[in-house]
């Protein structure tokens, strides 16, 4: 996938919105390719460490 990746630390009210939309982003980019199928499986456990990661954030705030 594209861009940076999201690294969520300490989430605070006005973060936690930013981080939302940078996961979004990714979804919105996520598409499977025939040159690396393998890649679209990489990037959507990225995204899912990093949405468990953000509610593990959340909920501990």
């Amino acid at each position: 996938m594209n861009g940076p990746p999201v690294i969520v630390r300490g989430v605070s009210d006005v973060s936690a919105p930013h981080t939302l939309r940078l996961i979004a982003d990714k979804v919105r980019r996520l598409s499977p390719s025939h040159r690396n199928p393998e890649r679209f499986h990489e990037d959507k456990s990225e995204i899912e460490r990093d949405l468990r990661r953000l509610a593990r954030r959340v909920g501990n705030g």
